[in-house]
């Protein structure tokens, strides 16, 4: 009975280690962790650096490795590109913007001398504005030394909240408009023009 025991004792011990030893951890990598083109690289490397023995009269061909393998890079995506608004800078200066043609004259008014005409789309510097908030007093884009009144019908802007009220010139006297021609001398009881 002791000698069963003892002969079943030991062959349990001889399973269990058999048991142990399927997994015990090795020093080499499990062959599904291995990269393929490493192990190519690896196998080129170590071919290339044989010194191969010669036998007496035969010349053993050597290996010269082609090239050297590596992985392919991984593909990044790059982001689309999202174009922004340009900055479009706000003047600091009161200032106005045509949507048509408009006249800039002496004065606030037809009657005025005519100065400029401005197109749609300049920017004008404001300085004054008439009693009326009708016109502008403006300094002309075209000529920086000049100033006149713009009717404001078509004129949107900005900063205009401190533009001070500028009383405008009197208005011109109109020249006469008739013309005097000669037609000759009559007589008839006197004399006459």
């Amino acid at each position: 009975m002791f000698k069963q025991r003892t002969y079943t004792s030991i062959v349990l011990s001889i399973v269990f280690v058999i048991a142990l030893a399927c997994n015990l951890p090795s020093g080499a990598p499990a062959p599904q962790d291995i990269d393929p083109l490493a192990a190519a690289q690896l196998t080129v490397t170590a071919a290339a650096n044989q010194n191969p023995a010669q036998v007496a009269g035969q010349v053993t061909p050597s290996f010269t490795p082609l090239a050297t393998l590596t992985s392919a890079p991984a593909f990044t995506e790059t982001p689309a590109f999202t174009p922004t608004s340009a900055f479009t800078p706000t003047p600091s200066f009161s200032y106005v913007i045509l949507s048509e043609n408009t006249n800039c004259r002496t004065g606030p008014g037809k009657v005025y001398d005519l100065v400029d005409t401005f197109t749609p789309g300049q920017t004008i510097e404001v300085i004054g504005k008439n009693p009326t908030n009708e016109y502008w007093y403006v300094r002309s884009p075209n000529n920086g030394t000049e100033f006149c009144w713009l009717w404001g019908f078509y004129a949107t802007g900005g900063n205009l909240g401190n533009v001070g009220v500028l009383t405008p010139p009197s208005t011109p006297t109109p020249a006469p408009n008739f013309e005097v021609s000669y037609a000759g001398l009559d007589t008839c009881v006197g004399w006459w023009v």
